[in-house]
């Protein structure tokens, strides 16, 4: 363990030379025999800021390979305090595929978990361990409803083995509207992705169903959240799903879920914003209107 955890602290003195033995032809063919692209985040990080030594280590057992994240990330985590490695404040950029869209690299600000959280879907089995160590840590400890906001664009019920990450954090104390202050509400992230169980859990919990946060902030528009979301800004999630399209399913499938979410977030309430003002009107077209826009 003591091996592994100086083989992955690449800010550290033996960082060079950890790098260019991964590029070595042998070396290539060892790690992808073992599951681990060698193109993975695990040596593109760009730290903004020295890190925490510890939290460093454990960020790169979780993004560096299934086995990495299964096997020595919990080790890790049974040996050494992990509420300053679960808290301390990281920033750094590194290489993402933001859905299939392009390759790019996004700005990183935040906390182990918050940053976990928006890569929830590539690594479901990572952000349950998150959740046990933040329940091991106690939750007081933690922005819940951040996580919770960050994580919500990534959940995919069918990947809700055990558990539902939605369900724990709610059952944790997050709220269903999200962080006082944040730019938009889980809700209108859940509805913009086309998740009906989402949309449903954050409905039940007591998410405001016409919520917009309309106070002219974005997410960074450098950020992985920025480039999924930041369109459907000022939007209520009755007319996100009226006005969207997703790309990734047949038409007929499309607008029978397109109803259901609408018949659900008319079921709770929603009125959605009649209005209209220019501005509204205008940012109906920044997202598109039905069949052009694809998210």
């Amino acid at each position: 363990m003591e091996l592994s955890e100086r083989f992955v602290r690449l800010s550290g003195p033996t960082g060079e030379e950890i790098r260019r033995l991964l590029n070595l032809p042998d070396m290539f063919a060892l790690w992808v025999e073992n599951g681990m692209d060698r193109d993975s985040s695990f040596w593109k990080i760009d730290w903004k800021k020295d890190p925490d030594p510890n939290a460093e280590t454990f960020l790169c057992f979780l993004l560096g390979a299934d086995w990495a994240g299964r096997h020595l990330a919990p080790a890790f985590a049974n040996r050494h305090s992990m509420l300053p490695v679960l808290t301390a404040q990281l920033r750094f950029t590194m290489e993402f595929d933001v859905y299939d869209t392009h390759d790019r690299t996004c700005e990183f600000i935040g906390s182990i978990p918050e940053l976990v959280a928006q890569q929830s879907p590539l690594h479901p089995d990572i952000f349950d361990l998150i959740l046990d160590l933040i329940s091991d840590q106690g939750t007081a400890h933690f922005d819940l409803s951040k996580i919770l906001l960050l994580c919500v664009g990534n959940h995919r019920h069918r990947n809700c083995k055990t558990s539902c990450p939605l369900e724990r954090l709610l059952d944790f104390g997050a709220s269903a509207n999200g962080p006082e202050g944040a730019c938009m509400t889980p809700l209108q992230i859940a509805t913009s992705c086309w998740d009906i169980c989402g949309v449903k859990t954050l409905l039940t919990a007591g998410a405001d169903v016409d919520a917009t946060r309309n106070d002219g902030l974005r997410f960074p528009p450098d950020s992985v959240m920025g480039e999924r979301f930041n369109r459907f800004f000022g939007l209520t999630p009755l007319d996100i799903i009226r006005y969207s399209d997703w790309k990734y399913m047949e038409e007929i499938k499309r607008e029978v879920l397109r109803k259901e979410i609408e018949g659900l977030l008319l079921q709770f309430g929603a009125k959605g914003n009649e209005s209209h003002d220019e501005e509204v009107i205008f940012r109906r077209r920044m997202v598109g209107v039905r069949q052009k826009i694809r998210i």
